[in-house]
């Protein structure tokens, strides 16, 4: 929507919006807590479907409904769905368990739901939601605002803007290291075998990102991840010898790994590489019209 990372999507029924609470300064804070936000609007019924996978599905993923949502169990890290208005029933595949829910949706009643990332609570946000994507849009409309897009051509503005945004959404507050993408298994070529996990920070690629910046007037991220590279170095007793990639707290990583049981995107194989604790699932996150 506008200059800000809040995905808004339309249906014949229904709107579905989207995005990360970036409200309250959250996005600086240490302590690791994500908030992903979805909202419902429309009239008639709906049906939900969660369907969480530990550790890219090599571990049983196994689901507690609570009063308010829903309880991932079994992960390295906190997961929770808080979904107030949403009735829920558990099936099994396999060695997996998907939530589905039913929800009837009323003209000026927004459902939302939200998942939580590095918590299990499904307590009430003393914010309302409203507030919460207000303050998280004009976030980001301000950052945009301060960017220099006066050598930009006008044709490629809106494009210019979009790029900048995603690679401000891929800076990681609290440290300033820069991930080279929120997913992982992006293939080099479709097809090929050279199939590496991009949710680290990959020196290489951070450093082109916050050039980036820096040429649109933002130089806070470069000095940012300049002062996490900093602290990288003084880790190391041969600081000749970085790794090419780390993860966004400046560790080092696991000996890397392939997940051969997945067919990856296209084809590409090794489709991830499973060296992070905090990249433990992949997630189906649906709502759909049921009528």
């Amino acid at each position: 929507m506008g200059n800000g990372l809040v995905l808004e999507t339309t249906f014949p029924s229904m709107t579905v919006t989207d995005y990360l609470d970036v409200s309250n300064e959250r996005y600086s804070r240490i302590a690791g807590r994500t908030d992903l936000l979805r909202t419902i609007t429309g009239r008639g019924p709906i049906t939900i479907e969660f369907a969480p996978r530990v550790d890219f599905g090599r571990v049983p993923t196994r689901l507690e409904v609570r009063d308010g949502g829903i309880i991932v169990q079994g992960t390295a890290d906190q997961l929770a769905l808080r979904s107030p208005g949403v009735v829920w029933t558990i099936s099994t595949d396999g060695q997996h368990e998907t939530a589905h829910g039913t929800a009837e949706l009323v003209d000026g009643q927004p459902l939302v739901l939200e998942l939580r990332s590095g918590t299990a609570t499904l307590r009430d946000d003393p914010a309302t939601e409203s507030a919460r994507r207000n303050q998280s849009a004009d976030h980001w409309a301000s950052w945009v605002g301060a960017l220099d897009l006066d050598g930009v051509d006008p044709s490629a503005h809106e494009f210019v803007v979009a790029s900048a945004l995603a690679i401000k959404g891929l800076t990681h507050g609290p440290t300033g290291a820069i991930a080279a993408a929120a997913t992982t298994s992006l293939p080099s070529h479709v097809g090929g075998v050279r199939n590496f996990d991009e949710r680290y920070c990959w020196l290489r690629t951070a450093a082109q990102s916050a050039e980036v910046l820096v040429r649109l007037g933002s130089s806070s991220e470069a000095l940012s991840y300049l002062g996490w590279l900093e602290g990288v170095l003084e880790t190391r007793a041969d600081p000749e010898r970085l790794a090419p990639l780390y993860n966004v707290t400046g560790r080092h990583l696991p000996p890397e790994a392939e997940i051969a049981r997945m067919a990856g995107y296209g084809g590409s194989r090794p489709c991830a590489s499973a060296m992070l604790p905090t990249a433990k699932f992949s997630l189906t996150f649906l709502a759909r019209s049921s009528a």
